[in-house]
């Protein structure tokens, strides 16, 4: 997979997440239930460690980090999502377009370049292998998340299968 396929899956991945957070709490409002954002993030610690196999004293130092990174990334997509939501149903010229078009591009490149800095980041406190596992473990939470909130009743999730069908 080149680097520009794994950014492009990255961001899907980081508009996913925050659409997850917001989906869980409006489900969870419907429900009488709701996930803080701190119990999310514990959730999602709990989760990724798991799969990460990473020991406490990584989690330690590894999560914080990873959080931050978070917020940024959230920051950035909220801007750019503020934008986009301004001009819906609105008809643009040509030139305008060609704006909004550019403004999704540039807050893509931002993202891509805070996630290679945090990479860089993450290589000092947990080896590439956990790194690798990460990204697949992402992937994994919030389809795992996505079958939860919108799966058949009774359905379990991938990890907790006994059998480790898909």
């Amino acid at each position: 997979m080149n680097i520009d396929m794994r950014y492009s899956v990255t961001i899907i991945v980081l508009l996913l997440s925050c659409s997850l957070l917001f989906a869980q709490q409006s489900e969870g409002k419907r429900r009488g239930t709701r996930l803080s954002k701190e119990e999310f993030q514990q959730k999602q610690q709990e989760y990724l460690s798991e799969r990460m196999g990473l020991t406490s004293d990584e989690a330690m130092a590894f999560f914080p980090v990873y959080f931050e990174l978070q917020q940024k990334r959230e920051a950035l997509n909220r801007e750019a999502w503020r934008k986009f939501r301004k001009e819906k149903g609105v008809e643009h010229t040509e030139e305008e377009y060609a704006e909004l078009v550019d403004n999704t591009v540039e807050c893509r490149v931002k993202t891509a370049e805070l996630e290679k800095e945090y990479y860089a980041r993450f290589k000092t406190i947990i080896s590439s292998r956990k790194l690798f596992r990460l990204q697949r473990a992402e992937i994994e939470f919030h389809r795992d998340l996505l079958r939860i909130l919108h799966g058949p009743a009774g359905h379990v999730p991938t990890h907790q299968r006994e059998d480790g069908r898909k």
